[in-house]
């Protein structure tokens, strides 16, 4: 047998079935934990492709794979440059699930809000998420929603009150914590202090073309959870304005 056959590790390690939601959603949250917490070996950051018994992310960066394997267990496995480009198992979906997916469960799921946010938390409580979120505008789903915050001497609008409305990519928890940049300029973290509270601060330094100039700021933010939320756009200003981007919608309103 070659210890670095493919085909030989999986002739010993028969299928059995597909991903169920629920295992679906441990492998997401395993894959983002050892993405984020070892960077130098899974990058650029990358999504999940799966079918049938097979969920792997494969890193353009690093050229390494990172793969769950439905036999008797989930069996994950890393191949790549530092196994010598051999299969190398890592354990179990239930083993590493039970280090990091269940730190957070004390996270209540759901909607959250506060004065200047608005985010979805994952029913597992591993990540902020637009997935199944209940923050919906222009029948778009958002992950997080930052605003409305003041910003002076913007180019020609001068002061505006700005919303950045946000989905995309799943933002992951962990440690009771997250944080996440986007493209556009804007830094966002915050942790949990508990199930049903919390807070953190914010970074904007965005160029608005419609203004000419740069929203620039930061501040803090602080939010607890929601039992239920309905978005609407009722209150819209009447100098309401909204630049929208691959992933990103932002609200320009005159104060």
């Amino acid at each position: 047998m070659k210890p670095c056959s493919i085909t030989d590790w999986i002739a010993n390690n028969p299928t059995n079935g597909s991903f169920t939601s629920q295992e679906t959603s441990d492998i997401e949250c395993i894959f983002g934990w050892l993405e984020t917490s070892f960077p130098s070996a899974f990058y650029p950051t990358s999504n999940t492709i799966s079918f049938g018994p097979l969920a792997y992310r494969y890193y353009t960066g690093s050229s390494a794979f990172l793969v769950v394997w439905k036999t008797t267990s989930l069996k994950i496995v890393y191949l790549g440059p530092l196994s010598a480009y051999c299969v190398m198992e890592l354990g179990t979906v239930d083993s590493w699930k039970m280090l990091v997916c269940n730190a957070n469960a004390g996270i209540t799921p759901g909607f959250w809000t506060g004065s200047n946010v608005q985010f979805f938390v994952s029913s597992d409580g591993t990540k902020i998420t637009s997935a199944g979120s209940s923050i919906i505008k222009n029948g778009n789903a958002y992950s997080f929603v930052l605003g409305p915050n003041s910003f002076t001497n913007v180019g020609s609008c001068g002061s505006i009150n700005l919303t950045i409305n946000i989905s995309g990519d799943d933002i992951p928890i962990k440690d009771n914590a997250f944080a996440f940049n986007t493209k556009e300029g804007t830094t966002i973290e915050g942790n949990f202090s508990s199930g049903d509270s919390s807070s953190g601060t914010y970074s904007v330094n965005l160029y608005l073309s419609s203004c000419g100039g740069y929203a620039q700021g930061s501040g803090s933010w602080s939010a607890t959870s929601a039992d239920s939320y309905s978005s609407t756009e009722s209150d819209r200003q009447p100098n309401h304005h909204e630049i929208v981007t691959d992933d990103m919608v932002f609200v320009i309103e005159k104060p």
